[in-house]
């Protein structure tokens, strides 16, 4: 445990505590002869004994809790003493050393400094009729939160400087405000469905002209739990662009009563829209509370100038809010069981090409076929390059045989041996030519055909898997995200071209 520094407003929010917190004991440090003259209202005049084992207390007060050995066991200290009080005073040291309370906090500027920032909680009385209460403190020293007792002590308002007051009630003109006080009347039942957006703007720009002012504000209904804990947490979200949960919870730590019925808070909720706020909160974050004054809640509702001019806001319900997140949900997991199904059919097309072998042997063979065309194609040439060779000598011979005819008739056969030997050579080729372009291309068809049954088998067996969830029994927002897939996949299956009937 750790001994923490203080402020006077700390100490003041010991007086606006809720009737079920719990209650922080307030030690009186200084010596007896001082704290009898004045000394903070309800405070204890401690000394730690001889043997620094025991508090003692010399206040001789008569106060609801009387002081024991044991009595501040398990609650919140705060001492004070003269100025410069810190956390190597024996007493503060033992509080942090026997770890007995639930928290210990010394106040550093001393009884004095305290006294001329609020002399209205200083008093010589150890009564336990002297004790005082205040509305709770939400902004320090400008903005309050109370009940309907608060707003009726002139006493209580005068001393805290109350200048103006906001009252949110069924009958709001049964309040007399003190002469001098600014009086905003809302007239509002605490009830679930009760349509309180449309007090928005007028609450706001009264307090928010209090502020420029430097002008206290109480804000208050009949208990300070719901109506007029909305009015200041839109006031909050207002003017500090905080988000309604943020707003919550300070008021919360403010004052402990704090509960916004649920249709108030859904309100709040749907505002952060409207002023821009990003960090939004749960609509379903609710307290459970349905109002004070309520029997059967109803829908949401938020007025268009509730974020001030201009804004452009509809009524929202708290179904319309369910059926958002719902749809949302609904596109989300649309999104992902189609990756899923896309991923499956991939698979399958995967597992459908490694039992199919036959066209890689086909294409095997077909590249075989074209290798032996290939072969006999060189044999057969060279077979007749060979035979022409060995022609030529029998010719020569021939030839000589026969040189006793006239030159001129040799040299003309020779001439047209030679021409015909030409022609079949060049058919040779041509035919050889034609085999090679016809092996070649029937591999090539054959290539091409297996890959588009590839692409028509993969992308039918998609739309098979998509099949079984149609369209129409999907939500609207999944349908709308699900429907191009499908048209893209028809399309592309409608380009293959070379998908079978059998698919």
């Amino acid at each position: 445990m750790d001994a923490k520094a203080i402020d006077d407003t700390g100490i003041f929010r010991i007086f606006s505590a809720c009737p079920n917190d719990p209650r922080t004991l307030i030690l009186d440090l200084r010596p007896h002869k001082a704290y009898k003259k004045a000394h903070i209202n309800q405070a204890y005049c401690v000394r730690l004994s001889s043997n620094g084992k025991v508090l003692a207390d010399y206040s001789q007060s008569s106060y609801s809790l009387p002081w024991s050995q044991h009595c501040w066991w398990g609650k919140p200290i705060v001492v004070y003493g003269s100025s410069g009080l810190g956390r190597d005073h024996p007493v503060v040291q033992f509080l942090v050393t026997e770890a007995r309370c639930s928290a210990v906090h010394y106040y550093k500027p001393g009884y004095d400094a305290f006294e001329a920032k609020m002399p209205f909680l200083c008093t010589a009385s150890v009564k336990a009729n002297s004790i005082k209460k205040y509305p709770s403190v939400i902004l320090p020293g400008f903005l309050y939160l109370g009940d309907w007792g608060h707003a009726e002590h002139e006493e209580r308002l005068r001393e805290i400087n109350i200048k103006r007051i906001v009252t949110v009630h069924n009958h709001p003109d049964n309040l007399k405000v003190p002469a001098g006080v600014q009086h905003l009347k809302v007239t509002l039942a605490d009830v679930e469905g009760a349509d309180i957006s449309p007090h928005f703007n007028a609450v706001y720009e009264f307090i928010a002209n209090a502020e420029r002012l430097k002008q206290p504000v109480l804000v208050h209904c009949g208990a300070g739990v719901s109506r007029s804990a909305c009015m200041v947490m839109m006031y909050l979200m207002r003017s500090k662009m905080w988000s309604a949960q943020q707003a919550r919870d300070h008021c919360i730590a403010a004052r402990s009563l704090v509960c916004p019925n649920d249709g108030f808070w859904r309100v709040l909720c749907a505002l952060e829209g409207p002023l821009g706020i990003l960090n939004r909160s749960d609509p379903d974050a609710t307290m459970g509370f349905a109002g004070a004054d309520a029997v059967i809640g109803t829908d949401v509702k938020l007025d268009q100038q509730a974020a001030g001019q201009p804004v452009n806001v509809r009524l929202v319900t708290a179904k319309e809010l369910k059926q958002q997140q719902a749809a949302r949900e609904a596109a989300a997991a649309a999104a992902a069981k189609a990756a899923e199904l896309a991923a499956a059919a991939d698979a399958a097309a995967a597992a459908g090409d490694a039992q199919q072998p036959g066209l890689r042997r086909g294409r095997s063979r077909s590249r075989g076929s074209s290798r032996s065309s290939r072969s006999s194609t060189s044999s057969s040439s060279s077979s007749s390059s060979g035979s022409s060779s060995s022609d030529s000598p029998s010719r020569s011979r021939s030839r000589s045989r026969r040189r006793d005819k006239p030159r001129h008739r040799s040299r003309s056969r020779d001439r047209a041996r030679d021409a015909a030997e030409g022609r079949r050579g060049r058919r040779s080729s041509r035919s050889r030519s034609r085999e090679r372009g016809g092996t070649y291309g029937a591999a090539a068809e054959a290539e091409a055909g297996s890959s588009n049954e590839r692409a028509g088998r993969r992308l039918h067996l998609l739309l098979l898997l998509l099949k079984p969830q149609p369209l129409l029994q999907l939500p609207r927002a999944a349908a709308q995200q699900q429907q191009p897939l499908l048209v893209c996949l028809q399309l592309q299956l409608a380009a293959a071209g070379s998908v079978q009937a059998g698919w």
